[in-house]
């Protein structure tokens, strides 16, 4: 019964020794199978480094065409900057994904070129998700003048002729030979400054559209005009008879309500206006001028403006003048004359200053001319009448009642409230990409990270 339990034990254990054994060797093959993350992620970075290396050639030579010679910066030191994103906006590149097919930084990866002393140095710096880095290179001149027309100027050097010198063997037998100074060692020296691209705020101002209520206004279509009318009256030279009714019509275009012409100014005699533009304009709209007795529709006058001017009574002969019996000329109704189309008409009467007339007779400074075989002798009586009226239309307009002029006003059809589209200026908050430079720094070290080499170096003994 021992031995039995004893054999049973041995072979339990035994069980236990090749159990252990076969985790051990399952996990050794699923290890050799599926190994750690780190492990693949060192084996895929050579493709990860491929691709962001491919990326940023790409974005460095659409950079290159970009930047002819009419975009380079012309001044030694000057920069002109460019962003990925600006690139997409300038279709240079396709939009660009790292190896994990996540899109690049188009606003913080970005392009610039700066002017040096002797080529252009230009730095690529590209930021994406799995990687970012940038690089520096140096463009000379004659990359650019390949792409646009430009030279330079040859310089020619001079051929070195050899000069042949005699050397006895005396004179070589006696030379020592010169001691050589020994070459002094300098140590050179490398500029360098560093580049921070900072968001800078700024304001400006943009529209906004907002509803308000307003009052509006429906009205008619109106156009305030003037006239000038010209009139010319005759005076018996013998009698100085006046202060009889003459009737004055004139013809004004469509659309003018009679209620709307008033009458501004009165202008007599020959020295308150131009008697040129008096002769030419006085029977102007003019259908009749005619009183008690009968006188002509238009008074025959001399052609000449000094032959009126010797016949023509001056403001201070003619005491004054009357239109529908009143000096008050804003208070004249001006009526319709129904007999003639668009015809309007109102009454005028003169009156003279007779010592005035007897005065100017006799000092030769007024002459009597001879009119007819009816009427004689006369003198002329120039009056000039200015007018103001609307001609008002059928369309009917609307508006802002407080925008209408003071015309528009006086034709108001209706007023009610209604919404309208408004503006105000808001103030709003931008950022503009702006690089700043550090003060330049001198090193001995040839290539220093995080820092950018000017192309000017120096040695110091």
């Amino acid at each position: 019964m021992n031995e039995r339990n004893e054999e049973s034990y041995r072979n339990s254990k035994k069980r236990v020794v090749l159990q252990g054994l076969f985790i051990i060797v399952l996990v050794f093959v699923l290890a050799c199978i599926f190994p750690v993350k780190t492990d693949l992620e060192k084996k895929l970075d050579p493709l990860y480094q491929r691709k962001f290396n491919e990326n940023i050639t790409i974005v460095k030579e659409a950079a290159k065409n970009y930047f002819s010679a009419s975009k380079l910066p012309k001044e030694v030191g000057e920069t002109k900057y460019l962003t990925l994103n600006e690139m997409y906006n300038k279709k240079l590149v396709t939009p660009i994904y790292d190896s994990g097919n996540n899109p690049c930084d188009s606003e913080n990866s970005y392009v610039v070129i700066t002017k040096m002393d002797d080529d252009y140095r230009l730095k690529v710096d590209l930021k994406c998700l799995d990687q970012s880095d940038y690089l520096i290179v140096h463009i000379d001149d004659n990359d650019y003048c390949q792409k646009s027309t430009c030279s330079k100027e040859e310089v020619t050097k001079k051929p070195v002729t050899n000069k042949t010198k005699t050397v006895t063997n005396e004179t070589k037998n006696n030379s020592k030979p010169a001691k050589k100074e020994p070459k002094k060692q300098g140590t050179v020296y490398y500029e360098y400054y560093t580049e921070t691209i900072k968001k800078v705020p700024y304001e400006t101002t943009q529209k906004v559209e907002y509803p308000d209520l307003v009052l509006m206004c429906t009205y008619r279509k109106v156009t305030r005009k003037t006239k000038t009318l010209y009139s010319v009256s005759k005076l018996d030279a013998d009698t100085y008879s006046d202060g009889f009714t003459l009737n004055y019509g004139f013809v004004l275009e469509d659309n003018v309500p009679a209620t709307t012409i008033k009458l501004l100014e009165v202008a007599y005699g020959k020295d308150k206006f131009s008697l040129s533009t008096y002769l030419s304009q006085r029977n102007s709209g003019v259908i009749y001028n005619y009183g008690y007795p009968l006188e002509s529709a238009i008074i025959n006058v001399p052609s000449t403006t000094s032959t009126f001017n010797n016949s023509a009574l001056n403001s201070s002969q003619i005491r004054s003048v009357e239109v529908n019996r009143t000096t008050n000329y804003k208070n004249v109704a001006i009526v319709r004359d129904w007999d003639t189309p668009n015809g309007y008409k109102f009454d005028y009467r003169f009156y003279v200053n007779d010592s005035l007339i007897e005065k100017a007779i006799n000092n030769k400074t007024l002459k009597n001319y001879y009119y007819s075989y009816s009427y004689g002798d006369i003198f002329f009586v120039p009056i000039r009448f200015k007018i103001q009226y609307d001609v008002v239309y059928d369309n009917k307009l609307k508006k802002e009642c407080n925008k209408l002029s003071s015309v528009e006003k006086e034709y108001i059809l209706e007023e009610y409230y209604d919404y309208q589209t408004k503006y105000y200026d808001k103030v709003v908050i931008k950022y503009k990409t702006v690089i700043e430079r550090s003060e330049k720094k001198w090193t001995t070290k040839k290539n220093v990270k995080g820092y950018i080499y000017t192309g000017v170096t120096k040695v110091v003994y």
